[in-house]
């Protein structure tokens, strides 16, 4: 498979081959193509500078440039540097290159050096790395350093944060639950 559809095929085997994302949400059976044009951000050209070991990651470089990329964030609220190194597609969902209402699937990247800063949302969350080895923070749970294949989950409204140290961060990302058309907001 080629373009789109061989992201999405990449991401559904490492989905249903892995059993903690498995057991967070299912692989949604109700995903129908949308077209979208094109949205380039800095950070997609970023990719090409890391090894495409995954699959996933390997797909998402191939065809960077088709994607809709985004950042949810303004300039005031994260500043410039750090929109200009990150970027995250929502690969299906409900505005997703292909529509779900059942879950969310984003591919998501953060340049090394990045502070995340505290954010939440009513969507249960749930990070699967795939190169880099950020440290995330939490409210309500111990701070943890996740490792490529390694998974870390947030509830409901749980204030959390993250900092990519020193080196960038790509990753799959599930949502689930309440709130699933909401977007992240940085908290006070």
């Amino acid at each position: 498979m080629t373009g789109l559809a061989g992201l999405l095929e990449a991401a559904r085997r490492l989905h249903e081959a892995t059993p903690s994302l498995r057991d967070f949400a299912p692989w949604p059976r109700d995903l129908r193509p949308v077209p979208k044009p094109p949205v380039p951000c800095p950070a997609s050209a970023l990719l090409a500078g890391l090894p495409a070991r995954a699959p996933l990651l390997a797909e998402t470089m191939a065809v960077a440039d088709q994607l809709e990329w985004r950042r949810t964030y303004s300039a005031d609220e994260v500043g410039q540097d750090f929109l200009n190194r990150y970027g995250y597609v929502e690969l299906y969902g409900p505005c997703g290159h292909f529509h779900s209402a059942q879950s969310r699937g984003y591919i998501a990247f953060w340049d090394a050096g990045l502070d995340y800063g505290w954010h939440d949302h009513a969507a249960e969350e749930r990070y699967f790395a795939l190169h880099g080895s950020p440290l995330f923070l939490s409210r309500s749970q111990p701070k943890a350093r996740l490792q490529p294949g390694e998974t870390r989950s947030h509830a409901s409204y749980e204030q959390h944060a993250m900092r990519t140290l020193d080196t960038p961060f790509f990753c799959y990302a599930i949502w689930r639950g309440a709130g699933l058309a909401e977007l992240p907001r940085m908290s006070a």
